[in-house]
């Protein structure tokens, strides 16, 4: 399989979507272009004629923080309840100094997957949502500039999983001190026509399944 991956060689990655700066990522993966090496004989030839196949374009994998625009989360939330949005955007690197590099851009691409993670009273690290989405197109275009989006990154807070809050109608929850991460997967259609997706939520334990999710910016902190 032939395969074009550019590795991210840079630390700073600016998230684009709809002609909006959504903020720095915390890290991304992915969006790489594949295709298949064809074989064909060639009649009473020693030699097989080679060509590449139809080519595919690997998910993205970002995890992002509390601190991004809006939008971010409204994309999430509406795959969440089936709806299906596609969106177009890119992924900027840029160097220590915020200067781009290389730009990734990404056409109509759907959330696959989204996973919160584990919530725990005695963390003190940051935590962050992992989110997967794929894209119809991807192309590799230089960039120029400088990046910078609604909050700067030294504005960008960070999300600490001590700080939640668990709500079970008729459950009391105050002693909850640890939930553990969960995950939501979407079924792309096989085909443009076929957009009921069936969703499934990959859960940990039965509190995680009853539980509601809520944005990080609105997380609150029991106690």
């Amino acid at each position: 399989m032939a395969t074009i991956s550019r590795p991210y060689a840079s630390s700073n990655y600016m998230l684009n979507l709809a002609g909006v700066s959504v903020g720095f990522l915390k890290s991304v993966e992915g969006g790489g272009v594949t295709a298949k090496v064809i074989s064909e004989s060639a009649g009473p030839s020693y030699f097989t004629k080679k060509h590449l196949g139809p080519i595919k374009y690997e998910e993205f994998t970002v995890r992002i923080g509390p601190s991004m625009n809006i939008a971010i989360y409204d994309w999430i939330a509406a795959s969440w309840q089936m709806n299906y949005s596609r969106k177009s955007g890119s992924i900027v690197s840029a160097d220590y100094k915020l200067e781009a590099q290389s730009e990734r851009q990404f056409s109509n691409a759907l959330i696959t997957e989204t996973t919160i993670p584990a919530m725990d009273g005695s963390a003190k690290e940051p935590a962050y949502l992992t989110i997967k989405f794929q894209p119809e197109v991807v192309q590799y275009k230089k960039a120029a500039g400088k990046v910078s989006g609604e909050i700067g990154k030294s504005e960008q807070k960070s999300w600490l999983p001590s700080n939640f809050r668990l709500d079970i109608a008729g459950l009391d929850c105050t002693k909850v001190t640890k939930i553990d991460s969960f995950t939501v997967n979407k079924h792309l259609p096989t085909t443009m026509s076929a957009m009921r997706e069936t969703s499934r939520v990959n859960q940990a334990d039965s509190i995680s399944r009853t539980s509601r999710f809520r944005c990080p910016r609105r997380v609150r902190k029991h106690g």
